[in-house]
């Protein structure tokens, strides 16, 4: 299992506040808040389970108006019927944190 941590709040004055504004909206869409602690199998939800080779465990965070929010989950495990992501928003949002994190330029 690989690790990776990230912490928004480091590089937060190196975001604008448009960018800023972009990944709150994204977590929104997510509806991040009414979500479940953990994705990992059938018993937290999932409609199919995949079976990755490595198994790379995913925390995303949020503390936004005094709620706080962890989700944990396994990349490519939890998935759709059709092998897409769950629950559904989930992979744009991993997308937005790495965009406006812009990890390799920051």
């Amino acid at each position: 299992m690989s690790r990776f941590d990230f912490d928004i709040s480091k590089v937060r004055e190196r975001i604008s506040p448009k960018e800023f504004g972009q990944l709150i909206s994204e977590f929104n869409k997510a509806k991040f808040f009414s979500l479940r602690d953990h994705y990992v199998d059938n018993k937290d939800g999932c409609p199919m389970v995949g079976s990755p080779e490595v198994g790379t465990f995913i925390t995303l965070s949020l503390t936004l108006d005094g709620k706080s929010k962890s989700i944990t989950l396994e990349s490519d495990k939890c998935l759709n019927e059709d092998g897409s992501a769950y629950p559904p928003g989930i992979s744009a949002l991993e997308k937005r944190i790495k965009l406006t994190a812009n990890l390799k330029l920051r």
